[in-house]
């Protein structure tokens, strides 16, 4: 995680194709005044994501001025929003209200699900369980670690 756009999305995008996002060349300086209010932009992501995940609920919206994009995303009622694979996302234009942009990590193929799986892999979340015993467990190892050698140095001072 600590090295994502260093290392972590160039190797991504060297083994699979990616296609081109709204966020790629997004101009840093323009601030686009929304005409849809938030309220307006989740009623019209909610069909869109009925389509593909029919229970699915609203969890958050938000607004990026530099893009003019409203981002609604929905997660699977009951769970965290970062649980498997993370919520998924439709992004509106934020005065015509049409669809510009899905991320939906479940459905975009291999390098979406590889994307978004950094997270979960990284909170022990990835097999249940046993990934999360393994977290537990790495982490007393660098406890003891740490201790031991605090220990080591100090008897060497």
């Amino acid at each position: 995680m600590n090295f994502y756009d260093e290392l972590f999305v160039p190797f991504t995008n060297a083994v699979w194709t990616r296609e081109p996002t709204p966020f790629d060349n997004a101009p840093v300086a323009r601030s686009v005044v929304p005409v849809l209010t938030f309220s307006q932009a989740s009623r019209l992501a909610e069909p869109l994501a009925a389509q593909d995940h029919p229970a699915w609920v609203p969890a958050f919206a938000t607004y990026g001025p530099q893009t003019g994009l409203y981002g609604v995303s929905f997660i699977r009622p009951g769970t965290d929003t970062y649980s498997a694979l993370g919520p998924v996302a439709y992004y509106l234009d934020g005065r015509s209200g049409k669809l510009v942009y899905r991320d939906d990590p479940y459905n975009d193929g291999t390098r979406g699900a590889f994307m978004r799986s950094l997270y979960p892999l990284h909170a022990g979340r990835i097999l249940g369980w046993p990934t999360r015993f393994l977290v537990l467990l790495l982490g007393i190892a660098v406890t003891v670690l740490s201790i031991t050698g605090l220990y080591v140095w100090w008897r060497r001072r």
